[in-house]
Protein backbone atom coordinates (compact mmCIF):
# COMPACT_ATOMS: atom_id res chain seq x y z
CA UNK A 1 0.00 0.00 0.00
CA UNK A 2 2.62 2.06 1.10
CA UNK A 3 4.70 2.03 -2.60
CA UNK A 4 1.34 2.03 -4.55
CA UNK A 5 0.64 5.82 -2.85
CA UNK A 6 4.66 7.04 -3.41
CA UNK A 7 4.44 6.43 -7.02
CA UNK A 8 1.09 7.31 -8.05
CA UNK A 9 2.43 9.85 -9.89
CA UNK A 10 4.63 8.23 -11.15
CA UNK A 11 7.82 10.82 -10.86
CA UNK A 12 10.92 11.01 -8.45
CA UNK A 13 11.76 14.35 -6.49
CA UNK A 14 14.92 16.17 -6.88
CA UNK A 15 14.90 16.80 -3.24
CA UNK A 16 17.37 14.23 -1.74
CA UNK A 17 15.68 11.41 0.53
CA UNK A 18 18.10 9.36 2.96
CA UNK A 19 15.94 6.89 4.43
CA UNK A 20 17.32 4.26 7.29
CA UNK A 21 15.74 1.61 8.99
CA UNK A 22 16.36 -1.83 10.64
CA UNK A 23 15.85 -5.38 8.62
CA UNK A 24 13.68 -6.59 11.53
CA UNK A 25 11.67 -3.20 12.15
CA UNK A 26 7.66 -4.51 12.12
CA UNK A 27 6.60 -0.80 12.04
CA UNK A 28 8.41 0.35 8.78
CA UNK A 29 9.73 -3.28 6.81
CA UNK A 30 12.94 -2.74 4.50
CA UNK A 31 10.63 -2.85 1.63
CA UNK A 32 9.04 0.68 2.63
CA UNK A 33 12.95 1.89 3.25
CA UNK A 34 13.87 1.25 0.22
CA UNK A 35 10.55 2.50 -1.65
CA UNK A 36 10.65 5.88 0.24
CA UNK A 37 14.85 6.32 -1.26
CA UNK A 38 13.70 5.15 -4.47
CA UNK A 39 11.45 7.93 -4.55
CA UNK A 40 14.08 10.74 -4.68
CA UNK A 41 16.58 10.78 -7.86
CA UNK A 42 19.33 10.97 -5.39
CA UNK A 43 17.80 8.95 -3.17
CA UNK A 44 19.85 6.21 -0.59
CA UNK A 45 18.50 3.60 1.40
CA UNK A 46 20.52 2.24 4.58
CA UNK A 47 19.07 -0.81 6.13
CA UNK A 48 20.87 -2.53 9.48
CA UNK A 49 20.44 -5.96 10.25
CA UNK A 50 22.77 -6.61 13.58
CA UNK A 51 22.48 -6.19 17.25
CA UNK A 52 22.75 -4.22 19.49
CA UNK A 53 20.48 -1.64 18.93
CA UNK A 54 22.86 0.86 20.33
CA UNK A 55 25.50 0.17 18.03
CA UNK A 56 23.26 0.63 15.47
CA UNK A 57 22.09 3.73 15.76
CA UNK A 58 25.15 4.99 16.51
CA UNK A 59 26.11 3.76 12.97
CA UNK A 60 22.70 5.43 11.40
CA UNK A 61 23.75 8.71 13.03
CA UNK A 62 27.19 8.47 11.58
CA UNK A 63 25.78 7.67 7.88
CA UNK A 64 23.55 10.48 8.76
CA UNK A 65 26.16 13.19 9.30
CA UNK A 66 27.99 12.11 6.10
CA UNK A 67 24.61 11.96 4.39
CA UNK A 68 24.02 15.64 5.46
CA UNK A 69 27.77 17.17 4.28
CA UNK A 70 27.45 15.87 1.29
CA UNK A 71 24.12 16.79 0.46
CA UNK A 72 23.57 20.46 2.26
CA UNK A 73 27.93 21.25 2.43
CA UNK A 74 28.33 21.04 -1.65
Amino acid sequence: EFRRVLFRSGTRTPVPILSIGHKKDFICPEQDVRALASASRNGKAVVFDKQPLLEVYDEALKEMVDWLKKHLCT
